[in-house]
């Protein structure tokens, strides 16, 4: 995929699963794309910290809960250290807001996210009855964020 996005004329893989030979990929995107990971299994967090670019998992209701965050983080720290790579370089990121998307207007509650948990791009689920007053209250939201966050 990297190859593909990378701006290559012609790629060419010999890999375990695929083989490509003289593929052509379509032009090349105006701007760097990265591979974000939204898994969270422990070999996929290992993949995450060997190759991805970022980690986009869904925390809260049915998906990851919010306390198995540090241990998901470490294991994708780990293997990028374990692949010579600065787990600083890889961007986290999280859905936040499935199923509950007023707790989320909780400015507390959204800075514990970054600092807690160490995301630093939070995505939320926008409530299917009058989505653009939720952002709206968002705007003023995330401001509080930003400056108990620094």
């Amino acid at each position: 995929m990297k190859a593909f996005l990378g701006g290559e004329r012609s790629v060419r893989l010999e890999g375990k699963h695929y083989t490509a030979k003289g593929a052509r990929p379509g032009p090349e995107p105006a701007h760097p794309l990265g591979l974000w990971v939204g898994a969270v299994g422990p070999r996929m967090l290992r993949l995450t910290g060997r190759l991805g670019d970022g980690w986009l998992p869904s925390v809260g209701g049915s998906y990851m809960a919010p306390e198995d965050v540090p241990a998901n983080q470490r294991r994708i720290d780990e293997a990028a250290r374990k692949a010579g790579r600065d787990p600083a370089e890889i961007v986290r990121a999280a859905n936040f807001g499935l199923g509950e998307p007023d707790a989320w207007l909780d400015a507390g509650r959204l800075a514990r996210a970054v600092d807690d948990l160490g995301f630093e791009v939070l995505l939320l689920a926008l409530p299917d009855e009058e989505p653009l007053e939720f952002i709206r209250r968002l705007g003023d939201v995330a401001q509080t964020v930003r400056e108990l966050v620094g």
